[in-house]
């Protein structure tokens, strides 16, 4: 199984028949599980908690599993009790943030639990949580919740473990109340299960006594032996007795319960996903801030008291003597807005450092622990307080402020929503960097729309077309005509001295799938281009060609000069090559021109599509309805009436996605009649003349063209861009399928594909 590398080099862990069947009869003994018990699947079984913990654990007693896909969950986290009330589970894994979410969730509706649910939970017995520290807050918070449900007993059983040790190599029984009594913030971990053997030991390997923080080593039948094809790893991951080297620091008290107090590794663990520190880093040295001093940014993790997850901090090095609000504030933004693409996270602190603080050693190495532990004492607060003074001044000075009511509602609920201060905050601040998420750019819409009245048309389209408060405020002016103000052109991404990137939207004619991608792309400009018909009121275009020479007329308006880069996503990369061939034959140079997964042959794939049948492509394509499932329905809606369509997928689709895209009949209705009406140009399109050069991008292929996988899909479809590029063809692998290909899942892959091959050409 592969260690949790979700941003970095996995390593892969040999776990052996043994190994996993010792794992399993000591979690067993441990926590007294029996054949009688029913246990919960959520978590991936390529994860070595749910394959060894619960699916091994049960199949070794014979007992009944229920299995449930994650993303149920963590988009309705308040299923999970209902889950285990209507199978009458006993046993299932949950991390601290996910209970926290259940938590909240509950909570919301009914504050003081005087009229829960009617559920039956008084068969759950048995929550193993870990992945990350549990709260004590959050574990008194799901037991009081839980116990009104009729839970007879303590059941948050918090642990620790490793994919080396088959997952928990210990675990608790007596949470929260033991954690309150010893009054900490976070809750033990247990003691070892039968297989396991824990010891702390200090910077010589002597084992410490109890109450003594030192370095965590485990051993014993339920740890492995060896990483897969890296005997260099696995020599350095072990003692020279044989014990395994976690890297993480802890204490044992006296009643000889583990606690984890911190993690000697460098990552961060946010949510439960672990980021690499020096992946931060390198993205923050890659842009060459001005006003700091080379290879001298550290990233280190960082826990803050009541927070439900880890954060993380950063300090640098200034080279400037005489600061100034501006310049601080300059590095303060970059790196906040470098950091979350990586994290979806702001950092927690951002701090300037003299030299002498990040004390080299002679290998040059700067220790993280060390300023982490300086940080949390208190060294750093004197220079951090100096620091945030002097950019809220000049925020403060250079606020760009509301200059009317509109204004000033649009910008309090942009604050409210992100959590920052209203006077630091400018109508001409972009709104993707003041720390929106694509999700929250629907909610920010729908909000706006109620705040402002409905006599102002909020659309997610002015939003993303204008993506600052006064642009914002200035575009919903009901007066304009729609038509004549319509401009394909959305800035997704506005910095960066590197050519700009040009992307075209896919069948439902919106860009907001662009946004993760965007993010990654902090080097140079990245321009959506969006279909005409997306706001109420515009027409639609009548052809390829009509919608291609619309596109390259705004290319040249915002970039006059090339060399461009410009590519589509689905059917828009058809787009993408017309207006390639357009500017070829305006005497531009194009360096890159991009089919993300589409053949040049599009009008078999889309053309017959009635308007239902469309209607049901998009809802899967917006994570309405499931892949499989589209398939079953279109026949069935094929030739239904518009509302008949409209009405089935609305109650058939997924509530919380759909609350998430804040979507009505109206909306869903319009995204539809733009994917139809692409259909319609498509009909009548052909795939004629050449480009210099092209780069497909081949990912798993929609089960409505083939269920044969991605050769045939390449042999069949995708290898015909050969007769319509004159020179370099290359074909790149990325992760992820057809309509998951740029999500925050894969668009990471992708995106190191896309930045490489820019790099190739020239760009």
């Amino acid at each position: 199984m592969l260690t949790s590398g979700s941003t970095g080099n996995a390593k892969a862990v040999c776990l052996t028949h043994e190994q996993i069947l010792e794992a399993a009869a000591g979690k067993s003994a441990h926590s007294k599980t029996n054949s009688k018990d029913v246990f919960l699947n959520w978590v991936g079984l390529d994860h070595a908690v749910n394959l060894v913990e619960i699916h091994v654990h049960a199949m070794s007693l014979g007992a009944e599993q229920v299995h449930v896909q994650a993303n149920d969950l963590l988009a309705d986290p308040h299923l999970f009790p209902r889950v285990i009330n209507q199978h009458q589970v006993s046993v299932t894994f949950a991390p601290n943030f996910f209970l926290d979410l259940v938590a909240s969730q509950i909570l919301e509706k009914d504050p003081e639990l005087r009229n829960p649910e009617k559920l039956d939970l008084s068969s759950f017995r048995a929550l193993f949580s870990g992945g990350e520290a549990n709260v004590v807050k959050t574990a008194v918070g799901v037991t009081r919740i839980f116990q009104a449900y009729g839970t007879k007993v303590e059941f948050i059983c918090p642990g620790y473990g490793l994919t080396e040790s088959c997952a928990g190599v210990t675990w608790g029984f007596n949470c929260p109340s033991y954690d309150i009594k010893s009054g900490g913030e976070f809750t033990s971990v247990g003691a070892p299960i039968p297989g396991g053997l824990v010891r702390v030991v200090d910077l010589e390997g002597v084992q410490v006594p109890p109450g003594e923080i030192g370095d965590l080593q485990i051993s014993g039948p339920v740890v492995f032996k060896k990483y897969y094809r890296n005997p260099e790893a696995t020599k350095e991951a072990f003692t020279q007795d044989g014990w395994f080297i976690t890297g993480d620091q802890a204490r044992v008290d006296s009643n000889g319960q583990l606690h984890i107090v911190g993690r000697v590794k460098d990552t961060i663990n946010i949510n439960g996903v672990k980021y690499f520190c020096s992946e931060v880093e390198t993205a923050i040295e890659q842009i060459k801030l001005p006003g700091v001093t080379p290879s001298l940014t550290i990233v280190f993790p960082h826990r803050p008291q009541g927070a439900n997850t880890e954060e993380y901090c950063i300090v640098y090095n200034p080279t400037e003597e005489d600061t100034t609000g501006e310049s601080r504030t300059h590095i303060d933004d970059n790196m906040s807005r470098i950091s979350s693409v990586i994290t979806n996270k702001k950092p927690f602190r951002i701090i300037p450092l003299p030299e002498s603080s990040f004390n080299r050693s002679s290998l040059g190495k700067v220790s993280r622990a060390k300023l982490r532990k300086a940080f949390e004492a208190g060294d750093f607060q004197e220079v951090d307080e100096l620091n945030r003074s002097l950019i809220h001044a000049f925020r403060k000075a250079n606020r760009d402020a509301p200059a009317n009511p509109a204004e000033e509602s649009a910008l309090n609920l942009a604050c409210d929503m992100l959590g920052l201060q209203t006077e630091e905050a400018s109508v001409t601040d972009n709104i993707f960097h003041l720390g929106f998420s694509s999700l929250d750019i629907n909610a920010f819409a729908c909000r706006l729309q109620n705040t402002l009245g409905s006599r102002n048309a909020v659309t997610l389209t002015e939003v993303l077309r204008n993506p600052t408060i006064r642009s914002i405020c200035d575009g919903i002016d009901d007066s304009k005509d729609p038509d004549e103000s319509y401009d394909p052109v959305v800035v997704l991404q506005p910095n960066g001295d590197k050519t700009p990137f040009w992307i075209i939207h896919p069948a439902s004619g919106n860009v907001l799938v662009f946004i993760p991608l965007s993010r990654y792309l902090s080097d140079r400009p990245v321009y959506g281009l969006r279909a005409r018909g997306v706001r109420l009121g515009e027409r639609f275009f009548g052809s390829i060609d009509e919608m291609a020479s619309t596109y390259f007329n705004a290319i040249k308006r915002t970039q006059p000069k090339g060399p461009y880069a410009i590519a589509g996503y689905s059917l828009g990369s058809s787009v993408a090559f017309e207006v390639a061939k357009l500017l070829i034959a305006n005497g531009d140079e194009v360096r890159f021109v991009g089919a993300l997964d589409s053949p040049p042959h599009i009008a078999p794939l889309i053309s017959t599509l009635t308007w239902s049948a469309a209607l049901v492509m998009v809802s899967f394509f917006l994570g309405l309805i499931p892949e499989r499932y589209s398939n079953e329905v279109i026949p069935r809606l094929w030739n239904e009436p518009s509302d008949v369509a409209l009405e089935f997928i609305l109650s058939n689709a997924d509530p919380a996605r759909l609350d998430a895209l804040q979507l009505d009949k109206t909306g869903l209705s319009r995204i539809a009649d733009i994917a139809h009406n692409f259909g319609q140009a498509a009909r009548r399109y052909e795939a004629v003349g050449s480009v210099p050069t092209m780069d497909v991008f081949i990912v798993d292929p929609l089960l409505s063209v083939t269920e044969k996988g991605r050769e045939d899909w390449y042999d069949r479809f995708l290898y015909q861009w050969k007769d319509f590029v004159t020179g370099d063809l290359k074909f790149h692998q990325s992760s992820g399928s057809h309509a998951d290909m740029l999500s925050p899942k894969h668009v990471r892959d992708f995106q190191r594909i896309l930045q490489d091959i820019l790099v190739a050409r020239g760009l």
